[in-house]
């Protein structure tokens, strides 16, 4: 979602968006990686999800939350976007 629709919307996340998180940020960890010596991860994604997965099947079981005034401001500002879509 471009900043400049967002902030259409809700003036205030102006000053938040428009400064550090305007930009994608790119780091480097070479300094990390010569004391650390190179990483490799010990499990793949599915096991790392596989409990995560097991969580959002309990809690979708469960009532849905009620709808709260976020929820209806992010539905307004997402529509006019979902629309645009092919």
């Amino acid at each position: 979602m471009p900043t400049e629709t967002l902030i259409r919307y809700v003036k205030e996340w102006q000053g938040g968006l428009m400064g550090d998180k305007t930009w994608s940020a790119l780091f480097d960890n070479s300094k990390v990686k010569s004391v650390a010596g190179p990483f490799e991860a010990s499990q793949d994604l599915d096991e790392i999800l596989s409990d995560s997965i097991v969580h959002a099947k309990e809690r979708l079981k469960g009532p849905a939350p009620d709808e709260s005034k976020e929820d209806r401001l992010m539905d307004r500002i997402v529509a006019p976007q979902d629309a645009l879509r092919p």
